[in-house]
């Protein structure tokens, strides 16, 4: 996060009571906002945390597993600011871990989309390359935070009901592939 070549406006972590030592990581990077949760609360619950922490017009989110390339906020900026109509900018993104491989959502690249059929036949949007509008995902009310699973899946969903959204055809991020992730 802190390589991008268009910097992040503020960086918020959420420390959802995590045992590898996460706000020790966290305190090396100075202006990095540190939230520690008193009780495990889940992906959405944390992601909710820190969107209601933030004060910026556009919000990316990625896990402490995985990566983004440098070019990832500057892509993905530059599609929304293209497409003023879009509340959502995505990307593709490699695979690395147990699986090396690169995940293409089947979209057309750098159009408006509306995306709310394709979705129905399986998410082909990953969290970790997103760039969502805040206005976007305040309306539809941020993550569902009763979901343990497709917590992501969920909001690219319930967003599709309100604008269109912009495929960057980059391969902007990397999704580590663990045995321990959900």
């Amino acid at each position: 996060i802190v390589a991008q070549r268009r910097p992040a406006a503020e960086i918020i972590v959420v420390d959802d009571c995590s045992t590898e030592g996460t706000c020790d990581v966290v305190r090396r990077y100075p202006g990095v906002t540190r939230i520690e949760q008193p009780h495990n609360a889940g992906r959405a619950a944390a992601r909710n945390v820190a969107a209601s922490a933030s004060h910026v017009v556009v919000r990316a989110i990625t896990d402490a597993d995985d990566l983004w390339y440098p070019d990832h906020l500057e892509r993905s900026a530059a599609a929304l600011a293209r497409f003023p109509e879009c509340g959502i900018a995505f990307s593709a993104n490699d695979r690395f871990g147990r699986e090396d491989d690169t995940q293409r959502p089947d979209f057309p690249a750098n159009e408006p989309l509306a995306y709310r059929d394709a979705l129905l036949g399986g998410n082909q949007i990953h969290l970790l390359t997103v760039v969502i509008r805040r206005n976007l995902f305040e309306a539809v009310g941020g993550f569902d935070a009763t979901l343990r699973y497709c917590e992501d899946y969920d909001l690219w969903l319930r967003c599709s009901l309100y604008t269109k959204a912009v495929y960057t055809g980059a391969v902007t991020a990397s999704y580590r592939m663990h045995p321990g992730q959900l």
